[in-house]
């Protein structure tokens, strides 16, 4: 019974202990990214930033070179919000997924200012994510915590 129990543990571990909720390439930016989230309301003022930084999650949306990434990123929380990342090699802006017809032209600024070596086929398919991760935030209704 316990040779069970062992394989079980074997088969699972990996999957728990090694998984990463925020991309790698983001981790230099997690103070960033939860000085964000505060100014979005998705957290407290009270905790200090490193609490918040193993509660981040990503999820990338976009691959338009080697130096361009989109992402989705929030917290971990049910009723979290999720907001845009592009990353690419100078820094990471973060857009709070309120208004796409506002927001679109400085996320496109973004884009045509990282020098994207990637296919039209690929850079339509990434603003697809985009409109779609904007529509899926607009019909949630954000939680502010003070």
């Amino acid at each position: 019974m316990k040779a069970i129990y062992f394989i079980i543990f074997l088969i699972i571990c990996p999957f728990v202990s090694f998984s990463q909720m925020l991309d790698k390439r983001l981790d230099k930016y997690q103070n960033t990214i939860v000085d964000f989230l505060r100014e979005q309301g998705e957290i407290s003022n009270s905790e200090k930033s490193n609490y918040y930084t193993e509660f981040l999650i990503s999820g990338e949306i976009g691959n338009l070179g080697p130096n361009t990434k989109v992402f989705r990123i929030g917290i971990t929380s049910t009723h979290s919000k999720q907001y845009l990342g592009i990353l690419n090699s100078k820094e990471l802006k973060l857009f709070p997924t309120k208004n796409f017809d506002i927001e679109f032209d400085l996320i496109f600024e973004v884009l045509h200012s990282s020098k994207l070596r990637t296919s039209n086929e690929n850079l339509l398919k990434c603003i697809k994510n985009i409109k779609s991760l904007y529509l899926t935030e607009q019909a949630k209704v954000p939680t502010v915590i003070n």
